[in-house]
């Protein structure tokens, strides 16, 4: 009998053993059932949150992709308008390189002009003294002519006097009382 109540101990303690392992082994796999719910919660949770933010990329990248296109349509039209704004540029050098060409031309011509001017008075100041002209006029129209232009001729006088002299002399006439007239 001993031996029985050995084995029954025996028995009883894997007995009770088994039951402590069991109710351990229940504790655990409650605990490993709130720890999966727990966790399934957390990653239906991190799902929502991440459709949620997979939606706002989403609106920022159709909204980043409608301001790119606008940047590119904008920096085409720039380039259009700067190439057109190059193209005016280059017209209106090109019209300056003209428009100064053609001043260097005019003042060639103006000092070719202006020389042959200045000969011209010359040589006829030369041949013609403002005193000669005044003897064939009356008296009146060579008091205008003198107090008009400038004093009696001397060797005072500047070309520039003489020149206005002569054409005082064509602007200059009476009523018919001198041969000039």
């Amino acid at each position: 009998m001993a031996s029985i109540r050995v084995q029954l101990d025996l028995a009883s303690k894997a007995i009770h053993e088994r039951k402590s392992l069991a109710t351990e082994l229940g504790k655990d796999v409650e605990r490993l059932k709130y720890e999966l719910n727990s966790q399934e919660t957390a990653a239906k949770e991190s799902k929502s949150q991440l459709e949620v933010r997979l939606k706002d990329e989403v609106a920022r990248l159709i909204s980043n992709q409608a301001r790119y296109t606008a940047l590119e349509s904008a920096v085409e039209e720039s380039a259009e308008s700067l190439t057109l704004t190059r193209d005016r540029l280059s017209k209106k050098q090109s019209e300056a390189l003209t428009s100064r060409s053609e001043v260097a031309h005019l003042q060639e011509q103006q000092r070719v002009l202006g020389t042959d001017v200045e000969r011209g008075i010359k040589n006829m100041q030369e041949r013609v003294h403002i005193a000669q002209i005044a003897k064939l006029m009356c008296e009146p129209c060579r008091a205008k002519l003198y107090n008009s232009s400038f004093s009696e001729p001397s060797t005072e006088g500047t070309q520039a006097q003489r020149v206005r002299s002569q054409s005082v002399v064509e602007r200059k006439a009476c009523a018919g009382d001198c041969q000039l007239c």
